[in-house]
Formats: structure tokens, C-alpha cells, sequence
């Protein structure tokens, strides 16, 4: 009867299979979805890398851009402020043609980027100097008698000789121009509109300032000219991709340069108008406009960078474009757009090439999973047959051949260990049994020491709840805080510790809870029962309870309120002697009876700027100056009428100077002052204006009133850039001072190498 039950029972279930099937179904499905997974990973991988590559390459053209960009704007507007500087200062003349007209000529040799340097005064006149964009050459122009009337424009030649009249303008007024309206209505530094030139050849823009006088009287407007044809150019130089491109306009969609070398300009019945973005001749720029305004409206309001991809005559592009602002008024949008086609190439010759490698794989693995299945199933077939013998005692199971796989073999050996290790557990378990024993006894002579150390120790000793209440202190520890045991037993941690202290010490004990540490130390403050302040150093860890199955937290703590006593009064006497080293320091870099920088200190600052000069083949020249016949004075009435000379001339020299100049006390009665950025011929107003302050001097000693006059010489870097260290200029400017010495005293030298070689 049971047996009929077994055999229907059998009939019941489904039909089985053999292993081998089983174990070649599943690395087959495994492998095909393996291939798969790996063939499509490689596509989106490919995808992928094509993005982050566009991603970066067009971020980095738009940073090369943006960078450019701010640079070349910058430019202007630190001219013009030199020059307000020069007008304000006096040593650039606003009634002197000449001299400001040579002026502006050197800044325009000076900078690439400027066209034209020019200053518009109040009454209506102008005086300019720049550089024709075309071949290069340098002209200059003024109003008649520098008010409103005629303009005329010179040619000159480059040492600055003036050639022929290029073009004369009746009835000029700088006053109706934009540049000079825009800067006098703002009262600051602005940008012009663009503007497209009469010679048709480009569109330029100007950066204007206001300058005004000491009483805040308007003196006039300086102005710098750049042509954006630069801009063009430099566009044209980028090496985005195979046909990638790049194009800059202003919000309103205004074209201002593009990559594509077409003008941002164009005649419509005689009149010249500037491009709007939608009339540029190439079609995926004039496409990616119009995506812009679709996306972000007519005004093309985006205050930040974007990225975006458009889709064009069946093609991916990819779009970057971000806004170029600055203080003056420039709000200016760069776009990059990349065809995705440029990077798609050789992603799907390596896509085929996967494809087909791939293929080959997934043949091999299959083929080899089979024969590896039968294998396998072959094995373990011939070990159910010795399994079933061992479990039936049907005698001792057949003994097995070795086998390649090391699994099957480990199995086999396992079927002959498994009597052994039964009873050796057996006997184990009663070896267990007395072990245990032994543990509970050292486990109680355990507890019995850590109370004898809790109680005894020289430490304060705690433990405490997870929420933070006190469960055991011993005697040191209520030491430590002035509250009695049982005190202590009713308040947490947090009652007697300072609240500056709880974020830190919560953190440490969270850290612990969390396994991120065993143990911690840290100072910290506990106020006690008599609501002073002590100091401790608290070192804390983590206590298992193993008869209530509970955790704690141990705390030793150590008092250490005397040390840090002495740690503060160590920290004043430190900071005074900080206080005392940064007054010695000041006291090394200057002269100690006039207060300017001493002669070292000079050379360190002069040699910094001497390097940024022969670097970026600025100007720099440098002043020597040596009072005359001061020995006199010192034999005459004493070296404290001596002092005195020394220090008015010292102020009188500092006033005449800008922020940008370095004054020293050379030695004695000698001085020197480097002017950066400036060359001999603009430092000679300088010198002379300081010449002639010393001499109107009124300097009495005694009620007798002395005349000082001042020797000056004045030499520069060489234009050749053969200088090797700043001592090369000043021996050149003490020469020209000796010489200014041997010739009369009272005047200005200029260095000549003609004159000396």
C-alpha cells in the first residue's frame, strides 16, 4: 500500500531532467545575456564618451574665449585709469598737445590691442594719438586751439614726427559724442555702443571715463578705441573640432564676431547696418539662434553657462553658451556649437569591430560550457551512487578516482572525515563543558580588580548610561567636581559640562556608538558644585556589561585646570613677543628718520617689478636725487637742521607720487624713487615738477630761511632688455645725477647711452 502511495505520488510530479541539461541551460542564457549587456554597455559607453568629450571640449573653448575676452576688455579701461592719474597729477598736461599726444602714442605702441588713446576736454576739443588697423601706421589728431571747431588728423612717423594732414572736420565737438555724453552722464567708467567704422573696414567699441580735478570739477573725458576685428581673428585661431564653430553677439542678437570669418556688418542702400544673428550667412549658426530664442525668449535671458544639444538637417549638434559681463557694461554671449558627427566616426567602426569579436566569444563559451556540463554531470553522478551506498550501510562506499576538478575531489575526501569529526565533537563538547568553568572564574577575578582599580585609582573614574546619566563614580572623581556621590548619581554628563564643550564631546561619544572608534580624548570643561570652572582631559570608551547585557560608557577624566592656566600665560607672553617681532620687522624695512622704505627694502620691491618689466617689456624707469650742497647746512647749524631738510623733502617727494611708485632713502642725503610702467621721457614732468617743489621749498633754520635745490638723474630700462637687475638701472640714474652735479646742480638729467658708451 505504501509503496503504490510512493509511486503515485511520483507520477505526480513533473518530469525531471538530466544535470547536465541543467548545467548547460543557465552559462548559456548567462553568456547570451552577458554578450548582450556587454554589446550594449559598449554602445552607451561610446555614446557616453562622445558626450563628455563634446562636454569638455566645448566648455574649454568657451573658457579660452571668456578668458580672451576679459582680458582684452580690461586693457582699456587700466589705460584710461592711468591716465587720469597722469591729468590729475599734473605730469600729463590736459592744455599740452605735444606732450599728451606722445603719451597716448607710447601707451598705443605699448598695447597690440588699442587702436586710439585720446582725452576730450570741456570745452568741446580733442587730442589723440593710435594706429591704423590696416597697415599699421601711427597718427595723431587734435581740435584747433583745443576747444570746438576744426579736427585734424596727421600722419606721423614712428619716432613721433608728424608727416602730412590725412583729414580735416569742420564744426567737430567732442561734447555730442557718445563716448564722451555716456561717461560724463554716468559719472564713472562705460563702454560706447558698438559702432562700425567710416572706413567700412571694421566695427570698434570705446572705453571712456570722466576725469575730474581736486574739487570734483569735470575736467574732461580719456577714452581708449579697440578694434573687434581681433576678436574675429582670434576666433578664427581656435581648433574646436572638424567643423566646429563659434560666434559672440550681444543680447539683443546683435552679431559682434564669429569663427566663420564673415563680417558683422553689411551696406543695405548705401547705409551700413550691423548683422542681426538670424542674417549670418551660415545656415547651423543662423539654426542655433534660432533655437536660442526659442529656448530662452527674444531677450535671451540666461544668467549662467548652458549646455544643450539641437537637432539640424537630420544632424546632432552640440550647443555651449555662456554670458561675458563686466563692471564697465558689456553683456556679451559666447556660443560654441559642435556637430556630434566630428566624434562619431571611429566610435562605430569600434562598435562593428566589438560587435563582431563578440559573436566569435559567445560560439567558443558555449561549446565550452558543454563539454565542461557533461564533465561535471558525469562526476557527480558516480558520487550520488557512492552517497546513496554510505547512507543505506550497504558497506563502505566505492572508492573514487581522482578528478581534475579539485571540488569534486575535496567532496569525496569529505564523505570518509565526516565519521571522524562526529565523535570528536562528542568528545569537544565535554572538553567545552570544563573550559567554560575556567572562564567564569577569571571573569569574577576580573570584576574583583576593576573594582579594587575603580575605587583606588589617582584618576576620576565614571561610568554612564547611553542617555548620559551618571551610574558609578568613584572618590577621585567627586574630588574633581565637589558633588558627592550620591549627588552625582541623580544628575547626567551634561548638567555639570560647559555648553561650548557639548557639541564636540556628543560627536566623539556618536562616534563610538557607530564603531568609527574605540576610544577618544579630549579637554573639556565641568563646572562644579561651587560654580567654578575645572579643566580635565577626558579619555572615554566603550563598557559591555556581559551579566546584564547592557553597554555604558567609561570615563577616566584628569584634572588638568593648572596646566592650561600655564598654557594661557605661556599664549600672552607669545603674542607679545608676535607684537614685538612684527615692529622689528617694520623697523628693518624703513629709514628711521624719515620713514621711507630704507635701501634694501627697495631693491627687493624694485627687483620684483623690474622682473614683471623685462617679462611683459613694460617701461620702468628710475629717479635718482641728491640734495645740494646739504653738507653745508649739516656744518653750518648741526645735523638736527640737517634732519629737518631731510624730512620736508622727504613729504614734498611723497606727495608728488602715485600709489603705484616706490620712494627710498638711498643714503644720506640721497634719494631714489622707481616709477613703474613709465618711461624716461614721462618721467621727466615728474622730475621737474618735484625740482622745482623743493626749490619753492620755505625751509628756515635758526630764523634764517635756506634755499634747496635738488639734483636729479633719470634712466630707464633698455629697450633692447639687456639689463640684468634693477642696480643696472640705478648706476645708469646716478650717472646722469653726477652729471647733473659737475653741470651747475639744480636740474634734471636724462641717461643718453650715446653720451656715456
Amino acid at each position: 500500500m505504501k509503496r503504490q502511495m510512493t509511486a503515485n505520488i511520483r507520477n505526480k510530479l513533473p518530469q525531471k531532467v538530466s544535470l547536465w541539461f541543467l548545467l548547460i541551460l543557465p552559462s548559456v542564457l548567462l553568456i547570451t545575456l552577458t554578450v548582450g549587456l556587454a554589446s550594449y554597455v559598449a554602445f552607451i559607453n561610446g555614446q557616453k564618451a562622445v558626450n563628455e568629450v563634446a562636454h569638455q571640449l566645448r566648455g574649454e573653448v568657451s573658457a579660452r574665449i571668456e578668458d580672451h575676452l576679459r582680458v582684452f576688455l580690461e586693457i582699456p579701461h587700466q589705460v584710461n585709469q592711468f591716465n587720469i592719474d597722469a591729468i590729475q597729477q599734473g605730469w600729463a598736461k590736459a592744455n599740452d598737445p605735444r606732450l599728451l599726444q606722445n603719451y597716448f602714442l607710447s601707451q598705443v605702441k605699448t598695447h597690440s590691442t588699442i587702436t586710439s588713446v585720446y582725452f576730450g576736454n570741456i570745452q568741446g576739443g580733442i587730442i589723440g594719438s593710435g594706429q591704423e588697423e590696416s597697415d599699421g601706421t601711427y597718427y595723431t589728431y587734435e581740435t584747433e586751439n583745443l576747444k570746438a571747431g576744426t579736427f585734424n588728423k596727421y600722419a606721423i612717423t614712428d619716432s613721433g614726427t608728424v608727416e602730412k594732414l590725412l583729414t580735416s572736420i569742420p564744426n567737430f565737438d567732442t561734447r555730442t559724442r557718445l563716448w564722451y555724453s555716456g561717461a560724463t552722464q554716468k559719472g564713472t567708467a562705460t563702454w560706447s555702443d558698438i559702432y562700425i567704422l567710416f572706413t567700412r573696414q571694421d566695427m570698434a567699441i570705446s572705453a571712456s571715463s570722466p576725469v575730474y580735478d581736486e574739487k570734483n570739477n569735470l575736467l574732461g573725458v580719456v577714452a581708449v578705441d579697440i578694434s573687434l576685428s581681433q576678436i574675429k581673428n582670434f576666433l578664427e585661431t581656435l581648433d574646436i573640432s572638424t567643423s566646429g564653430q563659434s560666434f559672440i553677439m550681444e543680447r539683443t542678437g546683435l552679431l559682434v564676431a564669429t569663427s566663420t570669418g564673415e563680417k558683422p556688418f553689411s551696406e543695405n542702400n548705401g547705409k551700413l547696418e550691423r548683422l542681426d544673428i538670424s542674417e549670418i550667412k551660415s545656415p547651423v549658426i543662423k539654426y542655433a539662434a534660432e533655437f536660442l530664442r526659442e529656448r530662452f525668449g527674444e531677450n535671451l535671458n540666461i544668467s549662467g553657462r548652458e549646455q544643450l544639444e539641437f537637432e539640424f538637417d537630420k544632424k546632432n549638434y552640440f550647443l555651449d553658451i555662456s554670458p561675458v559681463q563686466d563692471q564697465y557694461g558689456i553683456d556679451w554671449l559666447v556660443v560654441v556649437v559642435i556637430p556630434e558627427s566630428d566624434f562619431m566616426v571611429e566610435i562605430k567602426e569600434t562598435n562593428r569591430t566589438t560587435f563582431l569579436i563578440v559573436i566569435v566569444a559567445l560560439v567558443i563559451s558555449v561549446l565550452i560550457s558543454i563539454l565542461i556540463a557533461r564533465k561535471i554531470a558525469a562526476r557527480i553522478s558516480f558520487l550520488n551512487d557512492a552517497t546513496r551506498a554510505f547512507t543505506k550501510d550497504e558497506g563502505n562506499a566505492p572508492n573514487l578516482t581522482h578528478s581534475h576538478i579539485r571540488e569534486i575531489d575535496e567532496l569525496t575526501i569529505s564523505f570518509k572525515e565526516m565519521e571522524r569529526q562526529l565523535r570528536q565533537t562528542l568528545a569537544s563538547l565535554k572538553t567545552e563543558v570544563g573550559e567554560r568553568k575556567l572562564v567564569e572564574h577569571a571573569l569574577r577575578e576580573s570584576e574583583t580588580l576593576f573594582r579594587a582599580i575603580f575605587e583606588q585609582a589617582s584618576v576620576g573614574i565614571c561610568t554612564l548610561s547611553l542617555d548620559g546619566k551618571f551610574r558609578r563614580v568613584n572618590q577621585r572623581f567627586t574630588e574633581i567636581v565637589g558633588y558627592s556621590h550620591e549627588e552625582l548619581l541623580d544628575l547626567t554628563f551634561q548638567d555639570i559640562t560647559h555648553p561650548e564643550d557639548m557639541p564636540a564631546n556628543v560627536v566623539n561619544m556618536q562616534m563610538l556608538l557607530n564603531d568609527k572608534t574605540a576610544s577618544y580624548s579630549m579637554e573639556k570643561r565641568y563646572f562644579r558644585k561651587d560654580g567654578s570652572i575645572t579643566w580635565v582631559n577626558q579619555s572615554m570608551s566603550l563598557l559591555h556589561d556581559m551579566e546584564e547585557g547592557s553597554v555604558n560608557f567609561l570615563s577616566a577624566v584628569e584634572d588638568i585646570t593648572a596646566r592650561k592656566h600655564a598654557e594661557e600665560t605661556l599664549e600672552a607672553v607669545n603674542n607679545e613677543l608676535r607684537m614685538s617681532l612684527e615692529r622689528e620687522k617694520l623697523l628693518a624695512r624703513t629709514d628711521g628718520m624719515t620713514g621711507l622704505y630704507n635701501h634694501r627694502y627697495f631693491f627687493e620691491l624694485a627687483t620684483r617689478e623690474f622682473r614683471a618689466a623685462k617679462r611683459y617689456h613694460r617701461p620702468l624707469a628710475v629717479l635718482m636725487f641728491d640734495i645740494d650742497r646739504f653738507k653745508q647746512v649739516n656744518d653750518t647749524f648741526g645735523h638736527a637742521a640737517g634732519d629737518k631738510v631731510l624730512l620736508q623733502i622727504a613729504g614734498t617727494l611723497a606727495s608728488q607720487l602715485r600709489t603705484a611708485d616706490v620712494l627710498s632713502r638711498y643714503g644720506g642725503d640721497e634719494f631714489i624713487i622707481m616709477l613703474p610702467q613709465t618711461s624716461a621721457q614721462q618721467a621727466l614732468p615728474l622730475a621737474e615738477r618735484i625740482r622745482t617743489s623743493v626749490e619753492e621749498l620755505s625751509i628756515e633754520v635758526e630764523n634764517i630761511p635756506l634755499s634747496i635745490t635738488l639734483s636729479i638723474g633719470i634712466a630707464e630700462i633698455q629697450r633692447e632688455l639687456t639689463d640684468e637687475n634693477i642696480e643696472y638701472i640705478a648706476k645708469r640714474a646716478d650717472k646722469a645725477l653726477y652729471t647733473a652735479k659737475v653741470t651747475g646742480r639744480n636740474r634734471t638729467v636724462t641717461f643718453d647711452p650715446k653720451i656715456y658708451d
